[in-house]
């Protein structure tokens, strides 16, 4: 026996008989290592992935294990070895009351996803696998995949269902590929706006799968991600017929502290994964490119009409386009639309805390001064802490049992919104002391929309929980599963009745115009343009390892890379003096954004 492999590295294998492995596959195990004079750090290298280690390939030559049998052995060897932390030893198990609270308590990192690479994906699929899958996404992306949707789009759900057996976000990174290699190619030639197909015809990946005689997967994959775009959001524009009226350092400031805070949160186990942020950002005011009459061009868009056997990619742009300039035309009235968020909480009786920000306050002339960060970080962790204590007690008042909070946060699973109100506020006036025109809490400047308007005043700040009905992340949640809680909702109008506003309009008689008493019902969520007031970033936290965000602009997406609040966002910006200054002082940016990207870590992706 080699030296260095001592009997209490041997001993640490009968971990393994604790968790459904027999004495052979330890002997095995340890016969292999002797044969190949592995010492144990030979050992623990072999051991770093499932796909290149000779150990694993040994040992499934010997069982013939199946891949889920695979991947758990895998994971139980390296927890067995300390490799990766064990689970926490169960405790005394709780009824299951079926009520969504969470019970299961742990303050520890959760255990590495084991990450496929792209070339190792397997593409076999029984009609069970397929169906099973089915079943699970139709239950966690209903907003996505509504009842009326769910037939005649089988590449989409193949591909979905793939995805799943591989342990792997596949149509997310074949479409977040997609999204960065278009930005990129648009910010080398502005003339450049790569379509699906000829990303499919070019993208490497797709070259290969067709040398290896898997043409039909690449066509299953190509239209996986025209699907997406459509059920989720239509791809990013770099034009656009309104320009954001606000200053790009703010939300440059804003977004980075998010940033670090999602970060720094996991880094430091404050919040355990998985969890979702969706963080939105209202300008303090659009600016309207549009020449003719709104009217005239809402009469030609319902006149037209839309052929349902018409697969053309082009024609169905156009009209996505068309669908999109409707909805933005009238600056005033999305602003309108919007209108008293507070309000909006209250009445769906949501759990929020609201707040003044205080580091670009102009009446405290901070400006440059206290980072948001900060702010951030203590006003998200008591606001996480106060929705906790409120579940504990509602759970005390209906169960006589010890609620067992799931992290010392209470991050974990939720989903929770934060916006920054920048419009300015009823209650304000101008320096002639005449007050704007107002309606549900905030003014607008009567269609003056590209008037200048010097911001006098502080922004707000909510942080509030969702409706219930996407506001928490499954156990066996699916990857696209946060992007249907943000097309469900990310501020409900009145009567939204966590997603049952059909029970709510019966009881109160609705009239059937939109309002109720004059109140606005519009439910909001990323897909809506809201006339460019909607500009919301979305993390996706899935490990420490697994940070995703993605930005949502006038109901479009893409994946979001730091580099982007320099390159992209003055395309939608009102190119002001100020603006143009920032962009051009590097000083100012340029050495954080390495930084930065850095902490938006995704090292699945990077296999990609």
């Amino acid at each position: 026996m080699d030296s260095s492999l001592k009997p209490e590295f041997w001993n640490k294998l009968n971990y393994l008989l604790t968790v459904g492995y027999k004495e052979d596959v330890i002997k095995s195990f340890k016969d292999y290592c002797l044969d190949e004079v592995f010492d144990e750090d030979s050992i623990i290298d072999d051991l770093d992935d499932v796909l290149d280690s000779s150990i694993i390939e040994h040992l499934q030559g010997i069982y013939n294990w199946n891949d889920k049998k695979l991947n758990d052995f895998f994971l139980k060897l390296r927890q067995a070895l300390d490799i990766d932390p064990k689970p926490p030893k169960p405790k005394e198990e709780q009824k299951n009351h079926n009520n969504g609270f969470h019970r299961k308590p742990s303050n520890k990192p959760m255990p590495k996803p084991l990450y496929v690479s792209a070339h190792h994906i397997d593409y076999n699929l029984t009609q069970e696998e397929l169906n099973d899958n089915k079943d699970i996404y139709f239950k966690q992306c209903a907003r996505l995949l509504p009842l009326d949707q769910r037939t005649g789009d089988e590449a989409l759900l193949r591909v979905l269902a793939i995805g799943r057996k591989n342990h792997t976000p596949l149509l997310q990174n074949i479409a977040d590929t997609y999204s960065r290699i278009r930005i990129n190619q648009y910010l080398n030639d502005k003339r450049s706006d790569l379509k699906e197909s000829q990303f499919s015809l070019n993208y490497d990946y797709f070259k290969k799968l067709k040398r290896r005689n898997e043409k039909k997967n690449a066509e299953y994959l190509q239209s996986a991600l025209q699907s997406f775009h459509k059920r989720i959001c239509p791809k990013i524009q770099f034009t656009s017929l309104v320009k954001i009226n606000d200053k790009i350092e703010d939300y440059f400031e804003y977004v980075s502290a998010t940033i670090k805070f999602v970060h720094n949160v996991v880094e430091q186990q404050d919040a355990l994964p998985p969890f979702q942020i969706d963080f939105w950002i209202i300008p303090k005011n659009v600016k309207s490119g549009m020449k003719f009459e709104t009217d005239k061009f809402n009469e030609d868009i319902s006149d037209s009409e839309e052929d349902p056997e018409d697969d053309d990619d082009d024609d169905d742009d156009e009209y996505d386009d068309a669908e999109h300039d409707l909805e933005i035309t009238n600056t005033k009235l999305a602003e309108e639309t919007i209108g008293d968020i507070e309000a909006r909480l209250k009445t769906e009786d949501l759990t929020y805390d609201n707040h003044t920000v205080e580091y670009n306050s102009p009446q405290r002339n901070n400006n440059g001064g206290r980072r948001f960060e900060r702010e951030l970080d203590k006003k998200c962790k008591d606001f996480w802490r106060k929705r906790q204590d409120e579940i504990k007690k509602e759970f005390n008042r209906k169960y006589n049992e010890k609620y067992m909070e799931p992290d010392s946060t209470g991050a974990h699973k939720t989903r929770i919104c934060i916006v920054i109100d920048r419009r300015k506020p009823k209650d304000d006036k101008d320096k002639d002391g005449s007050s704007m025109s107002m309606k549900n809490g905030h003014s607008s400047q009567n269609g003056k929309n590209n008037a200048p308007m010097k911001k006098t005043w502080d922004d707000r700040m909510y942080i509030y929980s969702p409706p219930n009905n996407c506001n928490t992340v499954d156990d066996e949640h699916v990857p696209e599963s946060f992007f249907n809680a943000s097309k469900e909702c990310i501020l409900p109008g009145k009567g939204y009745n966590n997603g049952k506003r059909e029970e709510f309009e019966e009881k109160m008689k609705f009239n059937g115009n939109g309002n109720y008493n004059g109140e606005n019902m519009t439910d909001l969520e990323v897909g809506l343009p809201i006339g460019g007031y909607q500009f919301t970033l979305s993390f996706h936290v899935e490990s420490q390892d697994d940070i995703k965000a993605y930005m949502f602009y006038q109901g479009w997406i893409a994946r979001f890379f730091p580099q982007d609040m320099i390159e992209i966002w003055p395309l939608w910006f009102d190119e002001s003096k100020e603006n143009k200054a920032f962009i051009n002082n590097q000083k100012k940016w340029k050495p954080r954004m390495n930084e930065l990207q850095k902490m938006l870590t995704d090292d699945q992706f990077q296999l990609w």
